[in-house]
């Protein structure tokens, strides 16, 4: 039996050094455009797994993905260019701003609807930005 668990924890770990190789490798190739997708992703991965540790009652967990997706959300209103970017960077920025605050009151008032509310208005740019990407490839 140890040496079963053994094996398992050897190709679990192993495993997991192939994931972030991949993953290390995919952000080190992906143009700009592909990297912001990745963020959006990112971020939704976060609210998603937060709702579910929320409804678990884990709010340890959901705290550190709802963390995490702030940062992600900062990050890339952190990106923006105000000046160079007119209306629509001030308009990308009004949303971020409201998802970063949005999320912030879900994780302090642990409710999962307020994170929905932000995952929707996120999934929306993702695929905006998803679509844009592939137009202009």
């Amino acid at each position: 039996m140890i040496l079963l668990i053994d094996a398992v924890e050897r190709f679990s770990a192993g495993r997991d050094r192939a994931l972030n190789a991949y993953r290390t490798r995919s952000v080190e190739t992906a143009s700009p455009g592909e990297l912001v997708l990745m963020l959006y992703n990112e971020a939704l991965r976060c609210m998603r797994d937060s709702i579910g540790h929320m409804k678990e009652k884990n709010f340890t967990e959901s705290n550190k993905r709802l963390l995490k997706a702030q940062d992600i959300i900062d990050e890339l209103r952190g990106s923006l260019n105000l000046a160079l970017g007119g209306d629509i960077a001030k308009q990308l920025a009004s949303v971020y701003d409201f998802a970063y605050t949005t999320l912030l009151s879900a994780n302090v008032k642990k409710d999962p609807e307020m994170v929905e509310n932000v995952l929707k208005v996120v999934t929306e740019l993702r695929d905006g930005w998803e679509d844009l990407i592939h137009r202009n490839a």
